[in-house]
């Protein structure tokens, strides 16, 4: 006689998907590196022995749960420590002059998009404002259509980061903040 097998999908709270990865510890009980061996991924490890132990993951997860935050993938990958050498977060010195932001412009030139990233922190991001994106020849181009407070933009601005896998050498970031030039980095 032929053996038979029963699968049975139980759908409950602690279940994943495939865009979904859950956790049942705090965030910062949780070390995220890039792996070294294949590019494109990342590595996950629970700092609690025999609970989570540790993970790979790409850009196919969206959705990160942890016991005690929501994160998306950028959230994640924004705070790597190995990239922490090759990353530069947008200055918190930036001074701000204008009451009102309505227009954030960023160009990078000496951009390679398989080996260079812009960031932002997606919650910090207005829900009625609009982001564009280009990408050619060695540069990128974004340009953000918002309307916030002076405070909230700071606040906003400071979240960005660009990292890139091989250094800064060439490269050239400028922002233009309602059309006035206000600083460039690198």
């Amino acid at each position: 006689m032929d053996k038979a097998f029963i699968i049975e999908e139980i759908l409950d709270d602690s279940a994943t998907d495939a865009t979904t990865a859950v956790y049942s510890g705090n965030f910062n009980e949780y070390k995220i590196t890039v792996s070294k061996h294949m590019q494109g991924f990342y590595i996950i490890t629970d700092s609690v022995k025999n609970r989570d132990e540790t993970n790979i993951f790409d850009n196919s997860i969206k959705m990160f749960v942890f016991k005690d935050c929501v994160k998306s993938f950028d959230e994640v990958i924004l705070n790597l420590e190995s990239n922490s050498k090759n990353k530069v977060r947008f200055s918190s010195s930036l001074t701000i002059d204008d009451s009102n932001i309505s227009d954030i412009k960023v160009y990078i030139s000496g951009f390679d998009e398989t080996k260079d990233s812009f960031l932002f922190d997606p919650s910090k991001f207005p829900r009625n404002a609009v982001y564009k994106y280009r990408i050619s020849k060695d540069e990128f181009h974004a340009h953000m259509s918002l309307n916030l407070n002076q405070r909230l933009a700071k606040n906003f601005i400071e979240s960005f980061a660009f990292s890139s896998d091989y250094g800064f050498e060439n490269k050239k970031i400028s922002v233009i903040i309602n059309e006035i030039y206000k600083y460039e980095i690198l």
